[in-house]
């Protein structure tokens, strides 16, 4: 909570009470506190409202105990605590949809009044207790993506909007959730948004003509993929801009279970009164950031132009091939073999149909997977091996079962994928998922006779130029910045990343360099043939020789992309491909 409300307020008020040298101006901040107002329109039971008004509080008897001293010393005779205390829970304002929890903030509010009243008395040796209650805070029970928030309290009236709004992407959602987006964003919905973005989009509408500043700790996946477009484009266009911002890092949600989830923190407003900028970036997601001053933030969370970036069917750069998506089953795990040890005894009836599998996990940690692959129906071999009848039945079964009907339909081929884009030449494998710690992005050759899943991509590289684009670190900043997560792992896809990729065309010399680059990064995995890709590419353990073959692939490539300097950071590389992919984007228009 304090990585919220600290650069979105508080600091800025510790930095003006320091500043605050004399009684006159400790006395005008002392008055500014008991005028600034505060919503949560998420609150819950409270918790971000409760800590704010604590540290409201902090603030205010660290500057009566200045005023005080600065009394004595001019020998001006002491006021009670009951006239000197002004900030109360009434500049307090939150929107929680249940009634239960609405009770638990006022409460606790209550109960923080009374913590901070104690304290104060112990500071001064006055006892001091609001009593009758003077005040109370302003808790509504309503959905805050319905009810009108300025009748709560009026824009015009407000200083900071701030809070953790629910998580819920697509596929979590309840259904009135979905009704909710769609009412939030109307013609604007698309299906992928997640639920938070209702708050950001409000919280833009709400603060457009006022001073006000918000802030939300939210999913990282709106800093993330497909969403990024979406939802920035109509903050900006409503001149939003983002004054701090805290990178991906893991959080314990208050749910039940205690999960630990991935998130950011992003602090916007529309009159940029931010005078510095600041990002807090995680080297270790679980422990605490590494502040950087930069002068802008984009909706990517970079000190970068804003450039955003929507999805695309093919690739806008002509150098680049089209990637296909993995061979899809849909078989209910019927068609895959995990275990080497579970092929049957009778294997020889149906081994031209088993085929080796690959997935993600497998490509990069070096598993052993098959599946059963039929190009049609071979009735004689099914009939012979009772191993494949009983499969292809449990394939039948599962997808009569189906609550999807094309995959109903796929019932009477049981012995197909589902989905079989697979290619019939060399390819290379492209994981959907790698850990966010790799320094660069892991793909390999594969032989046809592989069988890609669909936790994989596939692509066609006939001479070579793909593997070191793809293994660069100028395409993995792409992926970093671009693509979506999964919690904290980087997210592969061909319309977000892969397509929209801006590699500029290749002159035949530019070309031969990263070919043959390429052929020393082969070369480099080959001498450690012996490990899978997962143990190569170990953060603390990857060997110079692969070190060294991946400096030489990125040296073609980045000149290819910039002929000035040698970009050193994912933010460098990403200030040069942002306007490459607006010039990219101005040829095919």
């Amino acid at each position: 909570m304090l990585r919220t409300i600290r650069p979105l307020f508080l600091d800025e008020l510790e930095a003006e009470l320091a500043a605050a040298t004399s009684l006159p101006k400790l006395r005008a901040f002392h008055n500014k506190l008991a005028y600034l107002t505060f919503f949560d329109p998420a609150c819950g039971c409270g918790n971000f409202l409760v800590i704010a008004y604590r540290e409201l509080r902090r603030l205010e008897t660290e500057c009566l105990r200045r005023i005080a001293t600065k009394e004595r010393a001019t020998g001006q005779l002491a006021v009670s605590l009951d006239l000197l205390c002004k900030v109360r829970v009434d500049q307090f304002y939150g929107m929680e949809i249940e009634e239960f929890p609405s009770q638990i903030a006022r409460t606790a509010l209550y109960l923080m009044d009374h913590l901070e009243n104690e304290r104060v008395s112990a500071e001064f040796g006055e006892h001091y207790v609001r009593f009758p209650i003077p005040a109370s805070p302003h808790i509504h029970t309503g959905n805050a993506l319905r009810d009108d928030w300025n009748i709560l309290l009026p824009a015009s009236n407000c200083n900071y909007v701030f809070g953790n709004p629910p998580f819920a992407g697509q596929k979590t959602r309840a259904t009135d959730q979905t009704a909710d987006l769609k009412h939030v964003w109307a013609g604007g919905y698309v299906r992928w948004l997640d639920y938070v973005s209702g708050w950001y989009r409000l919280a833009a509408d709400y603060i457009a003509s006022s001073g006000a500043k918000a802030a939300f700790v939210s999913t990282n996946s709106i800093t993330q993929g497909e969403q990024v477009a979406r939802i920035w484009r109509t903050l900006l266009d409503k001149s939003m801009k983002i004054d701090f911002a805290h990178r991906t890092f893991a959080w314990t949600s208050e749910a039940k279970g205690k999960a630990i989830v991935h998130v950011v923190v992003v602090g916007f407003s529309r009159t940029n009164g931010q005078s510095r900028k600041m990002i807090f970036d995680y080297p270790n997601i679980h422990k605490e950031p590494v502040q950087e001053h930069v002068h802008h933030i984009n909706p990517y969370l970079l000190d970068a132009p804003d450039v955003l970036v929507e999805s695309a069917t093919r690739p806008i750069s002509p150098a680049l091939p089209p990637v296909q998506y993995g061979n899809k089953p849909s078989d209910g795990g019927h068609l895959i073999v995990d275990d080497p040890d579970d092929l049957p005894a009778e294997i020889d009836q149906a081994r031209r149909y088993i085929r080796p599998l690959l997935g993600a996990h497998d490509l990069l940690h070096g598993n052993q997977r098959f599946c059963i692959w039929m190009d049609r129906p071979d009735a004689d071999t099914v009939a012979r091996s009772k191993w494949l009848r009983e499969r292809l039945e449990a394939v039948r079964r599962f997808r009569l079962e189906s609550t999807a009907a094309d995959t109903q339909k796929l019932a009477d081929r049981p012995w197909r994928f589902f989905r079989i884009p697979q290619p019939t030449v060399p390819y290379i494998a492209i994981p959907r998922h790698v850990s966010q710690t790799r320094q660069w992005f892991t793909v390999a050759y594969e032989s046809p006779e592989v069988i890609a899943s669909d936790a994989l991509f596939t692509v066609v590289d006939p001479d070579g130029i793909l593997f070191p684009i793809l293994s660069s670190a100028m395409f993995t900043a792409w992926l970093r910045t671009i693509g979506g997560r999964i919690k904290s792992d980087l997210r592969f896809s061909g319309p977000v990343v892969y397509n929209t990729f801006p590699l500029p065309n290749l002159g035949p010399s530019e070309r031969e360099r990263i070919i043959e680059a390429g052929r020393e990064l082969t070369k480099a995995r080959e001498n450690h043939a012996d490990k899978s890709l997962a143990q190569m590419y170990s953060p603390l353990a990857t060997p110079s020789d692969l070190l060294a073959a991946h400096r030489k692939v990125d040296l073609p490539v980045d000149r290819a992309l910039t002929p000035r300097g040698r970009p050193a950071s994912v933010t460098d590389r990403m200030r040069i491909l942002f306007p490459a992919y607006e010039r990219a984007l101005g040829r095919l228009t």
